[in-house]
C-alpha cells in the first residue's frame, strides 16, 4: 500500500521528528481511504481495529532495516557496502553533538551493541526471530 513511501527506506537514519511524521501521514492516509474526516474524532486505535492493521509504518522500516543490517552482516568481508557500514573515519569529528547514524538506529531497537548484533546475524534463523520479536509477528 505504501510502495513509494518506503522506497530505499531501509536506508535511512530515523529521528523522532520524523517517526511522528511517518505515523501522521500513515493515519491521515487510512482516514482518507475510509472517509473518516478528523473531526469525526475517531481514535487512531479504532482506525487500526477498523482496517486490522496492528503494525505501523514505522515497524515495517524497522524490519526492513534490521532485514539489510542482517543480510549486510553476513556478506564477505571484501565487499564494499560491509566495509563502510562497519568501518569507522580517521580524523577529528566535528564540533558540536555527533549526527546521528545508521548503526545507531540498530541499536537503540536491539538494546545490543553492534559486535553482539553482528554475531547474531550469522545465524539466520536466529537474527529472523529476533527481527520478529522487536516487531511483532504481524510486521508484513
Amino acid at each position: 500500500m505504501f510502495t513509494v513511501l518506503l522506497y530505499a527506506s531501509e536506508t535511512w537514519t530515523l529521528k523522532e521528528s520524523d517517526k511522528k511524521k511517518l505515523l501522521a501521514f500513515e493515519m491521515k492516509c487510512y482516514r482518507r481511504i475510509l472517509k473518516i474526516k478528523w473531526t469525526d474524532k475517531v481514535s487512531n486505535e479504532a482506525i487500526r481495529k477498523m482496517i486490522s492493521r496492528k503494525t505501523t509504518i514505522v515497524d515495517i522500516i524497522k524490519k526492513r532495516k534490521l532485514q539489510l543490517f542482517g543480510y549486510i552482516s553476513r556478506m564477505d568481508d571484501s565487499r564494499l557496502i560491509k566495509q563502510v557500514v562497519f568501518s569507522r573515519m580517521d580524523g577529528k569529528s566535528r564540533v558540536g553533538r555527533p549526527s546521528r547514524e545508521w548503526l545507531d538506529d540498530i541499536t537503540d531497537w536491539c538494546n545490543c551493541n553492534i559486535q553482539d548484533l553482528f554475531h547474531l546475524a550469522q545465524n539466520r534463523k536466529g537474527w529472523k526471530d529476533l527481527i520478529l520479536s522487536s516487531i511483532g509477528p504481524d510486521g508484513r
